[in-house]
C-alpha cells in the first residue's frame, strides 16, 4: 500500500493548511464505507473524502462530485447531528501511524459547546471512521462496529472507551538514530528480507519505502538481513535518514508512478522516489491530488 504513515504525515500537513479553522457545512455518506465532508474555509468550499473501504481506505481532499443517496444512512445522520456547523480545531496524526484525528467544536442538544473527535484509521480490512466524545474519550459510534466476536483484542462500540490499535512496539522513524538502528539489525531474524526489516520495526513504513531505501543504497531488497556487511549497513542507514529528514522538513513532492505500457498508475507517494525505472513520474501540486487521481483512475 502506497498510503503509509509518511503519506499520512503529508496529508495531515495539507489538511492543516486548507481546512483547519473551517466550518463543516455538509456531510454525505454515499456508500457503506465512505463519507464526504464539506468544509468552508478561507472563502472556499473544500470537499474532504474519507473511506474505510477495506480494499482502498483513504482520506484526502477531492474535486470529484459524487451522487448522494436520497436517504442518508444512520451513521451519516449521526455525524450531521454532532458535527454540522462545527469548527475544526485541530488535525493531528497519531505518532507515525495511519491514524488521523480531527477535533471539532460543536454545540450539544442543550446549546452548550462540546468537542468531538473524528478518528480516521487507515488499516486495510480493519479501517474505520469513529466518532468520539473528546472529553470522555468514549465512542459515540463508528461506520463499522467491531464486536467481541469480530475482535477479542479491540472492540469499537458505542459507549466504550477508544483504544489505539496495537503497534507491536514499533519505533517512531522520525526519531531515528544510528545506535538504535544497528541494534535492531543485530537482533533481527537473519533470514528476513532487507526491505521488510524497515516496516517490521518502524511504525508507519510500508514495503514501498523499504524497497526505496534499499534501492538508494544499491542493495538488493530481497537479500536476507544476515548477508549485510558493515559498509552496506551504513549505506542503508544513510539512505533511511535522508528520507526521514525530507519528511521532517515537510519537503513533500507528491507524485504518481505511471506504467507507460498501460497508462495505469502503479503507485503514489509524498516524496520523490527512484526505484521505478522505466515508469513515468507524474508530479502533482498536492498529496490529495495524487490520491484523488490514483483511486479514480485505477
Amino acid at each position: 500500500m502506497s498510503l503509509d504513515g509518511m503519506v499520512t504525515n503529508a496529508i495531515v500537513d495539507e489538511l492543516k493548511n486548507t481546512i483547519l479553522g473551517g466550518r463543516i457545512d455538509k456531510i454525505y455518506q454515499y456508500d457503506r464505507n465512505e463519507i464526504l465532508i464539506n468544509v468552508y474555509n478561507q472563502r472556499k468550499n473544500n470537499r474532504l473524502a474519507i473511506s474505510a473501504n477495506p480494499s482502498n481506505p483513504r482520506i484526502h481532499l477531492t474535486d470529484h462530485t459524487i451522487s448522494n443517496p436520497s436517504t442518508p444512512p444512520m451513521f451519516c445522520m449521526l455525524l450531521r447531528k454532532h458535527l454540522m456547523r462545527g469548527i475544526i480545531l485541530n488535525i493531528e496524526q497519531h505518532s507515525t501511524d495511519r491514524i488521523i484525528f480531527i477535533d471539532i467544536s460543536s454545540v450539544d442538544d442543550l446549546g452548550q459547546p462540546r468537542e468531538k473527535r473524528l478518528a480516521i484509521e487507515i488499516m486495510g480490512r480493519h479501517s474505520n471512521i469513529i466518532l468520539l466524545d473528546k472529553e470522555t474519550g468514549n465512542i459515540i459510534d463508528s461506520i463499522r462496529r467491531v464486536t467481541h466476536n469480530i475482535s477479542r483484542v479491540r472492540q469499537v462500540l458505542p459507549g466504550i472507551g477508544y483504544q489505539y490499535p496495537k503497534t507491536d512496539d514499533k519505533l517512531n522513524p522520525l526519531y531515528l538514530n544510528r545506535k538504535e538502528f544497528y541494534k535492531l539489525l543485530d537482533v533481527a531474524n537473519k533470514t528476513t528480507k532487507i526491505y521488510r526489516f524497515f516496516y517490521l520495526n518502524y511504525l508507519g513504513l510500508g514495503p514501498l519505502i523499504g524497497r526505496e531505501i534499499c534501492f538508494l543504497s544499491g542493495i538488493d531488497s530481497n537479500r536476507p538481513i544476515g548477508s549485510l556487511i558493515p559498509r552496506e549497513r551504513e549505506s542503508l542507514f544513510t539512505a533511511f535518514i535522508s528520507i526521514i529528514d525530507i519528511i521532517k522538513a515537510k519537503k513533500f513532492k507528491p507524485l504518481l508512478i505511471q506504467n507507460p505500457s498501460t497508462d495505469k498508475y502503479q503507485a503514489f507517494y509524498a516524496i520523490d522516489i527512484e526505484q521505478f525505472r522505466g515508469y513515468n513520474k507524474v508530479y502533482v501540486n498536492s498529496i490529495s491530488k495524487a490520491l484523488d487521481i490514483y483511486y479514480r483512475k485505477n
